[in-house]
């Protein structure tokens, strides 16, 4: 899993890159995924992120921020070169 964006110290992603695991419901669940910090400028234009991903050629690429129209459309430019998923709001993803 690839992050370039901040991961505030309570987050599910920030728990599972330090201590390679989540909690739900109280429950802990191992996390076998590596999960990575990648450092973009805050206001990465959508020619820098499909340049990303030309690049890293990603299996799978979630699309968890920004205005639902213009994920679409990054989703649309991607699509051929990994399978892209927008989640909605609140949304519990299994992977």
């Amino acid at each position: 899993m690839i992050n370039s964006g901040y991961l505030p110290p309570d987050s599910p992603l920030k728990m599972a890159k330090e201590k390679g695991e989540l909690i739900k419901n109280g429950n802990k669940i191992p996390v076998q995924a590596e999960v990575e910090q990648i450092e973009l400028s805050g206001h990465a234009d959508q020619t820098e992120l499909i340049q990303l991903v030309e690049t890293l050629k990603p299996k799978r690429t979630f699309l968890v921020h920004g205005e639902p129209e213009q994920a679409q459309a990054l989703s649309e430019k991607i699509s051929d070169i990994t399978e892209v998923y927008i989640p909605e709001k609140r949304e519990t993803i299994a992977m």
